[in-house]
């Protein structure tokens, strides 16, 4: 019932104090290159079904992104450096570790996960493998942007079931839409659109542990209904090349709807959101089919460039 609630009065609007400051805020956390300093926490609760999973299994993936950005070229280019640190909560034993690990979004198969069907359900959890993104971006905020980098994964979880114990590294990139209006959905100025794709490839790490080949495309759209409300979804595609099989067993494709709010907690701008999420595509084995995402982000004053809403509150 709140999901619904947000919902609706998101789509009618919202009459709110004016706070431009705040707004200023708002239309910068739309945008994943912005020049803002923020701490973000998520967690995905995902329910599992498959032809290897008994009724229904819960995975649970708790992340703290702390994202720092650094002026460039006389501060017309902005350098974002994002870092994911994830507590995962499985329902597997630990001895399925020779069949199942977890990259930083999706399940990635190391055999017939058949094999420990006999008792492979229970409950583990860990820190899992580290990820590091950088990219580089043009300074706005509305408008037509791109940006690219590299994204890294660091082999850090606590036993090989967490992670997939390699160091990993690719390309990563963006290209958006970043509205500056709101309140008119016919106006392409209230609306945020983009794509935001990132691959690795293992190239070092213990010859025991299975070479990955793997992506994961997040695609956002939004709607803001006012400067801080937006009603949208920002679900991620997972795609584990290496995976036996056709479309439906490489890729787990996402749909979903949420909203999110930007408001003050005392002086402190803070944004919070919530997303649900239906799999229409995944292996039939251990198959993600929804996942409820909640998020709090803290904003921190850029002490390098960002002289606007935070500096003013600090």
């Amino acid at each position: 019932m709140p999901f619904v609630l947000a919902l609706t009065v998101v789509a009618y609007g919202v009459p709110a104090k004016a706070d431009k400051q705040l707004d200023e805020i708002a239309q910068k956390s739309n945008n994943p290159v912005s020049d803002i300093w923020l701490v973000l926490t998520s967690n995905n609760t995902s329910f599992l079904k498959g032809d290897f999973i008994r009724g229904t299994q819960v995975v649970s993936s708790t992340k703290l992104q702390p994202v720092i950005t650094f002026p460039l070229l006389s501060g017309d280019y902005t350098l974002v450096t994002r870092t994911n640190f994830s507590f995962l909560s499985l329902p597997f034993d630990k001895e399925v570790k020779e069949f199942v690990n977890v990259a930083p979004n999706q399940f990635i198969g190391q055999g017939d996960l058949g094999a420990v069907l006999a008792s492979p359900f229970g409950r583990h959890r860990g820190f899992g493998d580290m990820a590091l993104l950088t990219m580089f971006a043009p300074r706005r905020d509305s408008g037509f942007m791109m940006a690219a980098g590299i994204t890294q994964i660091f082999p850090t979880a606590n036993d090989e079931l967490l992670g997939q114990g390699k160091y990993q590294i690719g390309p990563a990139g963006m290209i958006a839409r970043i509205g500056s209006g709101h309140g008119d959905p016919f106006d392409i100025d209230s609306w945020v659109i983009g794509l935001f794709p990132q691959h690795w490839w293992s190239v070092a790490g213990p010859d025991g542990r299975k070479f990955t080949n793997h992506s994961d495309i997040q695609y956002f759209i939004s709607y803001k209904a006012t400067p801080t409300w937006t009603i949208g979804a920002s679900p991620e595609i997972t795609i584990d090349w290496t995976a036996d099989g056709g479309f439906a067993d490489k890729v787990a494709l996402p749909i979903g709807i949420g909203v999110s709010n930007v408001v003050r907690l005392g002086k402190i701008p803070f944004k919070w959101g919530i997303q649900g999420q239906y799999y229409l595509t995944g292996p039939e084995r251990v198959r993600r089919q929804t996942n409820i995402k909640l998020f709090g982000a803290v904003f921190l004053p850029n002490l390098l460039t960002y002289k606007g809403a935070l500096a003013a509150n600090n």
